[in-house]
């Protein structure tokens, strides 16, 4: 259940078109929705005008886009410029609701975050792709701070990524879960709340996953001319033979999944976590839940 390496991949990706939000894809203020870097034959903008929108510049010379929360229906994309065959890039988040009395429910906190870096380490032929899937009260920021200090990372450790691609993307994470709790303010949250974590690296037509947590990631291949999905990454679920056994070990209660309700691990009987491996989630980490991919 480590870093899943893929061999001369398809990949769709859809860059969406600039579009004026209409009322039924509103976009999202603050931390909400996903931050992405879209790959543009149109002139970069200039640190005032990033200054001035969502845009953040970045060190590799791309542009960090804060994502609006798109309707259902989606969006048309045009063709980019990048190297990979076929290539579009896209993203799509919608938060969800919190079922209430008499039949009313209140907007959920988007608590999806994800990143898409390309050019990667200066190179045009590399790329990156996150996702990180918040979870528990405040865990918006978990999967906002995973979401800008996973790429730094593997940014500056690009030596070692380039001699040992899986050993280089596992430690990383780890280390962002270590910075996490090490965080002056995030520390003390992250103790009950977390994040998935979904990093896939593109070298090439090369493909390598590194995934804590149940956000899959999902690769599309061309069959007769249909698209399947193929997986790229397991779940990490508390009733995985594997992932019980540690859990137990470690002091911890495992609860089966039943009537649609997902298995569970349970810390100190009062935190009841939906997956076995997660960044953040400190109270569980005392009882065998860990961020390694």
């Amino acid at each position: 259940m480590g870093c899943m390496p893929s061999k001369k991949s398809q990949m769709e990706i859809i860059v969406p078109p600039q579009e004026t939000p209409t009322p039924d894809s509103p976009t999202p203020t603050g931390e909400d929705g996903m931050g992405r870097l879209l790959p543009s034959s149109k002139k970069p903008p200039t640190m005032d005008e990033a200054r001035e929108s969502d845009e953040v510049r970045n060190p590799r010379l791309s542009i960090r886009y804060q994502a609006k929360e798109l309707s259902a229906r989606g969006s048309q994309g045009r063709r980019s410029s990048t190297p990979f065959d076929r290539a579009r890039i896209g993203t799509h988040t919608r938060h969800g609701l919190m079922p209430g009395p008499r039949g009313f429910s209140a907007a959920k906190i988007n608590q999806d975050r994800g990143v898409v870096c390309w050019p990667f380490n200066g190179s045009y032929n590399q790329a990156l792709f996150c996702v990180f899937d918040g979870h528990g009260s405040k865990g918006e920021r978990a999967s906002e701070f995973c979401m800008k200090t996973v790429p730094e990372l593997l940014e500056a450790d690009s030596e070692q990524l380039k001699i040992d691609i899986e050993g280089c993307l596992s430690k990383n994470i780890c280390k962002t879960d270590e910075l996490l709790f090490a965080h002056p303010e995030l520390g003390k949250l992250a103790m009950t709340c977390g994040t998935t974590s979904t990093v896939l690296y593109m070298h090439g037509s090369d493909i390598y996953t590194a995934c804590s947590g149940d956000s899959r990631a999902v690769k599309g291949i061309r069959k007769g001319g249909k698209i399947e999905a193929e997986d790229l990454s397991y779940d990490h679920k508390p009733d995985l033979p594997e992932e019980r056994a540690r859990i137990v070990s470690r002091g911890g209660t495992v609860s089966d999944g039943c009537a649609g309700r997902p298995a569970r691990v349970w810390a100190h009987g009062r935190i009841g976590l939906a997956m076995s491996r997660s960044i953040g989630d400190g109270e569980c980490k005392s009882v065998g839940v860990i961020p390694d991919p």
